[in-house]
């Protein structure tokens, strides 16, 4: 997970990671990645072990969303 929102925003973003078990970090400086006000928070972005972007959705998710989504990318063979 990459949080990209305000970085004063960090103690959200974390609790909510946490609430999710999900690891990540933040994208500190959000204009000069390219990320800054082009998708609203919050948007998850689902990339596979081949680096192919397969899922994007907005809005928030609840753990089942993950289990249906996430679940069996990581269960596919390395």
């Amino acid at each position: 997970m990459v949080g990209v929102d305000p970085i004063e925003d960090r103690h959200r973003v974390a609790r909510m990671a946490g609430i999710y078990n999900l690891r990540g970090l933040m994208a500190d400086e959000l204009e000069q990645s390219g990320f800054a006000n082009r998708y609203p928070t919050p948007t998850t972005f689902v990339v596979d072990r081949q680096g192919i972007l397969r899922y994007r959705s907005r809005g928030a998710k609840m753990p089942s969303w993950f289990r249906e989504h996430v679940d069996p990318l990581l269960a596919e063979q390395k």
